[in-house]
């Protein structure tokens, strides 16, 4: 972990404009992502792995969540958060360092409530509203869990909560935004680069 780099990439300020504009060709930015999320079986009898990617088949369902959210398919992320709640169940602590314990102790049931919300709502906008909560959790402990495998990146929406602002996690750089999918799918930007190799 110690070759580990975190970029932040904090801009000075975002446009909403640039938000707010949807044309016709943005339909054409949603990227088909069945490499970001993996077969469950497969990841559940891995046992190859130490550390922080003991976490991997949580991470890959995050990642399922996030894409059924930016293509509108709330029944997708229902199906996701279903198996990320099973995940979090079965995950293998036994590896992780008593810091990386302390954070996965303190984070998992923030995890499984928003998880089992996506899951039970029937509602693509309250199945968002919970994905902002479990997206800080998810940010707080891949952190901790960092290893030198692919980039991780923490995006935001300025328009996402009420105009809030809202962030998730992305194995991409570029933008599909989970809160307002279709709509607006290049709405947002990149404030940090976790793993990402020089």
């Amino acid at each position: 972990m110690t070759n580990l780099i975190i970029l932040l990439a904090m801009g000075s300020s975002l446009s909403l404009q640039s938000c707010k504009h949807s044309d016709s060709s943005t339909s054409n930015m949603v990227e088909h992502h069945s490499h970001s999320v993996i077969d469950n079986k497969t990841e559940h009898t891995d046992n190859s792995s130490v550390d922080s990617s003991k976490f991997s088949a949580v991470y890959n369902n995050y990642l399922g969540i996030k894409n059924a959210l930016s293509k509108d398919q709330n029944d997708s992320a229902s199906f996701y958060a279903g198996q990320l709640l099973n995940m979090i169940e079965v995950m293998n602590t036994t590896h992780l360092t008593a810091e990386q314990l302390s954070v996965w102790n303190k984070n998992k049931s923030k995890i499984k409530d928003a998880t089992l919300r996506i899951k039970e709502s029937t509602g693509i906008e309250s199945q968002r509203d919970q994905f902002i909560s479990l997206s800080l959790s998810f940010h707080t402990i891949i952190l901790s869990f960092k290893d030198n495998s692919a980039p991780v990146y923490y995006q935001f929406c300025p328009m996402a909560n009420d105009g809030k602002g809202a962030y998730w996690i992305s194995e991409q750089s570029k933008i599909s935004n989970p809160y307002y999918g279709k709509k607006m799918i290049s709405c947002g930007s990149t404030k940090e680069t976790i793993n990402e190799n020089k």
